[in-house]
């Protein structure tokens, strides 16, 4: 009796032993396998991050080349813009100075012909002579006619009555009206400029009011 319990107590003894080392075993496979899944959600979180990275580095950059895009963009119109206001104040410096050419050049005609019985004139000079005189006279009026439209259009912008001209041959007359109508341009050009600056202005003050 004695014999047999004490197997009994042997044998519930070993498969206590074989359930504590099944136990462990089991316990150290689980503690394995949260150890593999916690490297592979590391490994995860890492790859994600280099991915999020290199997907921010792309933006990045993209958004540089654009800005770099723009402003060369903006380099090239102000590169530009500044030739053609370069261009457009050479083209208006010679303009003005080939006014002030036509007006001093009508400032300083001054015809005289004189015939009397001892000084006779060929009569191939006199043609020559009335050539000259159509073509002075010519000039005159394409003057006349250029700074009369541009005193409209100076009028216009400033809201005034344009100077009025009569159409005339005599080179005297045609003199006058330049010189009236080159002062009268200038002082509608120079009204105009000063209107224009004092808009500036105001407006910059609001600007920096607001």
């Amino acid at each position: 009796m004695r014999k047999k319990q004490k197997k009994n107590e042997e044998k519930a003894k070993k498969n206590e032993e074989e359930a504590q080392k099944n136990a462990t075993k089991a316990q150290e496979e689980t503690v394995k396998a949260e150890k593999k899944a916690q490297e592979k959600a590391d490994q995860a979180a890492v790859a994600a991050e280099k991915e999020a990275q290199r997907q921010n580095n792309i933006l990045i950059a993209s958004i540089l080349a654009i800005l770099a895009l723009l402003i060369i963009i903006v380099i090239i119109i102000v590169v530009l813009s500044q030739k053609k206001l370069k261009k457009l104040k050479d083209e208006r410096a010679e303009d003005e100075k080939l006014r002030e050419n036509l007006s001093n050049d009508a400032e300083n005609v001054d015809i005289e012909l004189t015939l009397d019985e001892q000084d006779e004139m060929d009569y191939n000079d006199l043609d020559d002579l009335t050539s000259q005189l159509r073509s002075v006279n010519m000039k005159l009026k394409k003057e006349v006619a250029r700074l009369t439209e541009l005193n409209i259009a100076l009028a216009s912008t400033a809201g005034v009555a344009p100077l009025s001209i009569v159409v005339s041959d005599d080179a005297g007359t045609l003199v006058n009206q330049i010189r009236e109508l080159k002062n009268a341009n200038d002082q509608l050009r120079s009204d105009n400029e000063n209107e224009t600056s004092e808009r500036k202005h105001k407006k910059k003050k609001e600007k920096t009011v607001f």
